[in-house]
């Protein structure tokens, strides 16, 4: 097994387009998720308001003339001490100090995210570090060993609390939390589970794809036919698929207050309230290329738009992030099922293996859908008196609600 070598870099001492140079390079040999490609990642770093206390970790395979190996020396050598193919991981983390029930100071690394509601409302899933996919380590191997050098051994990071790492698959951080811990590698912290949420996708290669969703959900298919004749009644109906990065985004501009009506009662309104969000998505269209795009998935009755599905696509998957739909007077007019139907047409012309509806358990998503994955917020928490109390406090609290 090759030894990497692990470095935690500010991302203000980081060229931001070398930077986006490794980033694609070691993309390329990923398991390659749109969630994780430059795509999102330089959207998301285009809407920071600075690089302040924002950090670059990364692993390579060798390193050319490196000084001696002791902490200072390595953060010390230059950045282009390795070449393209010696990458093996990135991740960011972005800092912040936080204060809870008015005894708990706690300095918090998040992992692709900020810690701030807003900028946060994105929603980044599937959320990991970047690793290669090579032969001779394994992602595992190279997750494994940037999470010990974090924990253990990294002077940049030796004063952090709290790693919070949220929309992780449970999967791979199971396996981290087995790997770290039954190797005492990181004994001065514990591994919490904060939440999980089920997640639903469809295999596209297989032959119950044909007419779908009909041999997942007979009533959703009928319900889908009954709003194609339905909406016939009406004028025409054209499906549009817009992957044009200026049209994309136009498109969601127009068809937005139907989404912001949509969850204005909810506890958590439409991201399209949030100029953060937008600023975002905007830069994620203007970043389209053939491999890794954005691609609105558009109804049109008589020519005016009536529904949109927002999908991201990359070399294996569409991911379904939202719809904007408008409210129609006829209750057998499901515009949504008819978009997913048309979605999942779709990425199965762009020959992919997945439609992948994401985290959430809403009912639509279990009838379409024949793969159940799952997805958890984690937090790696050092173990202080005062984490130790909160703890205690709050478990004596569930225990007297409960009772």
């Amino acid at each position: 097994m090759l030894n990497p070598t692990i470095k935690v870099i500010p991302l203000k001492e980081y060229p931001l387009e070398q930077l986006e140079q490794e980033w694609i390079a070691l993309f390329e040999r990923s398991a390659g998720c749109f969630f994780l490609s430059w795509n999102w990642i330089g959207s998301w770093l285009s809407i920071l308001p600075n690089f302040d206390n924002v950090y670059v970790v990364r692993a390579v395979s060798t390193v050319v003339n490196k000084p001696s190996m002791n902490n200072d020396a390595l953060n010390d050598y230059t950045l282009d001490d390795y070449a393209l193919d010696d990458l093996l991981g990135f991740g960011i983390f972005c800092e912040t100090h936080v204060r809870r029930h008015g005894f708990v100071t706690s300095k918090q690394w998040h992992l692709h995210r900020t810690g701030n509601d807003k900028l946060d409302q994105i929603w980044i899933e599937y959320n990991d570090f970047l690793l290669s996919s090579g032969d001779a380590i394994s992602s595992h191997q190279i997750r494994t060993a940037m999470w010990q050098s974090l924990l253990t051994s990294n002077s940049r990071s030796q004063n952090v609390d709290e790693y919070i790492v949220n929309v992780a698959e449970s999967n791979s951080y199971n396996a981290l939390k087995q790997s770290l811990f039954n190797q005492n590698h990181a004994h001065s912290f514990t591994f919490e589970l904060d939440s999980k949420q089920l997640g639903f996708k469809t295999a596209l290669t297989d032959s119950k794809i044909q007419d779908y969703p009909n041999k997942f959900s007979k009533s959703s298919f009928k319900q889908i036919n009954k709003t194609r004749l339905e909406l016939s009644k009406l004028g025409d109906l054209e499906i549009e698929y817009i992957t044009n990065h200026d049209a994309a985004f136009e498109c969601l501009n127009f068809a937005k207050t139907w989404h912001i009506d949509k969850w204005a009662s909810s506890q958590t309104p439409s991201g399209f309230c949030n100029d953060a969000f937008i600023r975002f998505h905007k830069k994620l269209c203007e970043q389209n290329n053939n491999d890794q795009k954005v691609v609105c998935i558009v109804a049109r009755l008589n020519n005016q738009v009536i529904g949109v599905n927002y999908i991201f696509i990359d070399a294996t998957t569409a991911y379904f992030y939202l719809s904007c739909l408008k409210p129609q007077n006829n209750s057998r007019i499901k515009l949504g099922l008819l978009l997913h139907q048309e979605s999942v047409k779709y990425a199965q012309f762009q020959n992919l293996n997945y439609y992948d509806f994401l985290a959430g358990q809403s009912r639509y998503k279990q009838q379409l859908s024949d793969i159940t994955t799952e997805f958890a917020c984690y937090t790696l928490r050092r173990k202080k008196a005062s984490f130790v109390i909160e703890s205690t406090l709050s478990k004596v609290k569930a225990y007297l609600v409960r009772n």
